[in-house]
């Protein structure tokens, strides 16, 4: 997980600084990032590990 969000963050200052422009790679990266954290919390919601 960690490494997920070190990846997103990289990948939102990439977007940062390309801005106004966009880049379709780091937009994939950052929307992916959310669709995998929000996966992750509902399984962690409906299975917890205690």
């Amino acid at each position: 997980m960690l490494l997920a969000t070190v990846l997103w963050g990289a990948a939102t200052l990439g977007l940062i600084c390309v801005y106004p422009n966009s880049n379709k790679e780091l937009v994939f990266i950052s929307m992916g990032y959310s669709i995998f954290y929000l996966a992750i919390s509902f399984y962690r919601t409906w299975k917890p590990l205690a």
